[in-house]
């Protein structure tokens, strides 16, 4: 393997290669199984797998002029910065993945709809987000757009929760 080919396979190009087979066996999967609801997963699978391929885009031309200092993205210009795993975004990182945690007991607790309004407010207030108003907003949209789609789109039940189910 070429010097240069290396420097351009990291992380950052192997995991959503990783994520492309997995989202493809999915589709697979899904397509040859005539019992179930294709159509939504397919759809998802579509979608996902054309941002993956943007993603590994993204980076191999983030990589390639790295050298020049920047690059054009989506129509923006953007400084390449350096790539440091930084001790702010490895404490970020373990803090989601608590959060995650958290938030799958919660769900079992009290159900997905309050355990989303927590998780949804406490990542934007992690993430830096500072206005209150825009944090409570947009997750109230996004719970109102979830439970259309979910509970009155495709009439699925979301989990209540222990705590709520014994009300």
């Amino acid at each position: 393997m070429s010097e240069k080919l290396k420097k351009l396979i990291d992380y950052e190009v192997i995991m959503p290669a990783i994520m492309i087979i997995f989202a493809l066996s999915y589709f697979i999967n899904v397509s040859d199984n005539p019992r179930t609801g294709r159509l939504f997963p397919q759809i998802i699978c579509i979608i996902m797998l054309l941002l993956l391929v943007r993603i590994i885009i993204v980076n191999i031309k983030s990589k390639l002029i790295s050298e020049t200092g920047s690059v054009e993205v989506t129509g923006v210009e953007e400084t390449v910065k350096s790539k440091k795993f930084t001790e702010r975004k490895g404490l970020v990182l373990f803090t989601f993945i608590v959060m995650m945690f958290l938030y799958y007991l919660a769900i079992l607790l009290v159900g997905y709809i309050y355990a989303t309004f927590i998780f949804v407010v406490t990542s934007m207030l992690v993430l830096g987000y500072k206005n209150k108003k825009v944090i409570l907003l947009v997750t109230v949209i996004f719970l109102l757009v979830i439970y259309v789609f979910f509970v009155l789109g495709f009439h699925f039940v979301l989990p209540q929760g222990s705590l709520i189910k014994g009300l």
